[in-house]
């Protein structure tokens, strides 16, 4: 729904879209000059859309794919599902370790606007709120870490533009995976984690994850790893509804894909799967 003029007491031009569950939370918390809590349908899980403050048009692309994918019967949402995600990446693609040098590409892949450039993948490497505190303060400490070996993350590049980011690591290195009751017990040794995957806008549902995920695996084994692990999602349990930013981990389809098996579920739609690299 859409109101160029405003509506009722909202006085500037807005959207409302249907999301899925904690979607709502998560962008209201870390974008609250774009997105709000409508009135009628906020308690429903909807997202309020502000369009007067200059918002990323190619993620609202996104999210409205994503809302037409809540409301819309199964079979049609199947139908946008099975021709908007990418099976095999792209062989154009070239992964490679993060370094110092390359820091102006990994700022250029999280961008300016949503989860990724608050975040900057210091969730897993803490515990607590503490990577609420700022914005400002996750960029810097991922800046740091940038420079340590081995480094935090691999890099994708289409030609010599930077188009994607994995972040994976040795799984003791995640204090907030170590130190979860519903993942602690899991044996850590020798286990590297791939956490987080960032696509930039424009490059989605073209292999880039994939090739991501490819390179990350390749990366793991180099350093000693004997298993890679992972949390992804399992959209065929969301019914093919699983919007953007819920993803940021990964689908479970694509780890099937290559070759990992299933551990342990933390939640209905999220388990822990498992690939043995030596």
């Amino acid at each position: 729904m859409a109101w160029l003029d405003g509506h009722h007491d909202i006085d500037y031009p807005h959207l409302w879209i249907a999301a899925a569950p904690g979607v709502q939370e998560v962008l209201l918390s870390s974008r609250p000059d774009t997105f709000f809590r409508p009135p009628y349908v906020g308690h429903r899980g909807w997202l309020g859309v502000r369009l007067d403050t200059g918002p990323d048009w190619d993620e609202l692309a996104d999210l409205l794919a994503d809302a037409y994918r809540q409301v819309a019967p199964k079979r049609l949402a199947a139908q946008v599902a099975s021709t908007d995600r990418s099976t095999a990446p792209d062989d154009g693609i070239r992964v490679v370790p993060v370094s110092r040098e390359r820091w102006p590409d990994v700022e250029a892949v999280f961008g300016t606007r949503g989860d990724p450039s608050w975040c900057f993948c210091q969730f897993c490497v803490t515990t607590g709120r503490s990577y609420e505190e700022s914005a400002e303060h996750n960029r810097e400490a991922l800046c740091a870490q940038v420079a340590e070996q081995p480094p935090p993350g691999l890099l994708a590049y289409k030609g010599s533009e930077p188009v994607g980011w994995v972040q994976v690591g040795p799984r003791e290195s995640f204090p907030r995976i170590t130190t979860s009751p519903t993942t602690a017990a899991l044996d850590s040794d020798g286990v590297w984690r791939c956490t987080c995957f960032v696509v930039r806008v424009g490059h989605r549902r073209q292999g880039v994850a994939r090739a991501l995920l490819t390179g990350a695996v390749d990366f793991a084994r180099e350093q000693g790893a004997t298993q890679v692990e992972a949390h992804p999602v399992d959209v065929a349990l969301r019914d093919g509804k699983a919007p953007s930013p819920t993803l940021y981990h990964g689908t479970l389809s694509m780890f099937a894909d290559a070759g990992f098996a299933e551990v342990l579920r933390t939640r209905p739609d999220r388990p822990v799967v498992r690939l043995n690299v030596r």
